[in-house]
């Protein structure tokens, strides 16, 4: 969705677990505009007060889109957008068997993503239309336990991680030939870096 490129502009909703709102308007009337949009959960919030003091659970999403486009010239536009994404679940217990005897543990799991990309169009005939874009994405996901024990009015803490992802870098040129309208021919270069992390542990 691309900004309103006349007038400023908001839209959002509430519901039961979520909300969202949307912000549009003209960073340069009839020339460059901006769009940002966000959402978020909270059942995680509401459920809170109901819970025992000595056991804890939530879960809850929250994501950003944003998008910014400019006409630089009549034959060429610039588009700059981006997406930011968490999913996060944790689940706390406490507990004590008396005596100075105690402990608990806390859990967590989290995957996002985000993503940023800058595209260049240029029109260089009615019939031929070239873009330039670079590209950036990232995926992570993590899981950590914390487990704490309490004897003798000492406390030992031990902690395992786990996490994981994969990162790009990505740039690439193509060009649309549309001789007829019944036909197209597309041609382009076009590269990617990609950055594996298949996991880490943390004792």
């Amino acid at each position: 969705k691309d900004g309103n490129k006349e007038r400023f502009a908001g839209e959002g909703g509430i519901g039961l677990i979520a909300s969202r709102v949307t912000l549009e308007g003209p960073i340069v009337k009839n020339k460059a505009s901006f769009m940002v949009s966000g959402r978020r959960t909270y059942a995680d919030l509401l459920a809170r007060p109901f819970m025992p003091a000595n056991r804890r659970g939530s879960y809850y999403f929250y994501d950003l889109n944003g998008k910014v486009n400019a006409q630089l010239s009549r034959r060429d536009h610039v588009y700059l957008s981006g997406y930011f994404g968490d999913d996060k679940f944790r689940v706390e217990q406490r507990f004590d068997n008396g005596g100075g005897f105690g402990g608990g543990f806390d859990s967590r799991l989290r995957w996002g993503n985000a993503t940023a990309v800058l595209r260049w169009n240029h029109q260089f005939s009615p019939k031929v239309f070239g873009n330039a874009t670079v590209h950036y994405s990232r995926y992570g996901f993590l899981v950590g336990v914390e487990q704490r024990s309490t004897a003798a009015g000492k406390t030992d803490v031990q902690t395992v991680k786990f996490n994981s992802g994969i990162e790009d870098w990505a740039a690439r040129y193509d060009v649309d030939w549309r001789p007829h309208p019944a036909h197209s021919i597309r041609a382009g270069l076009g590269g990617v870096h990609h950055t594996y992390r298949p996991g880490a542990q943390q004792f």
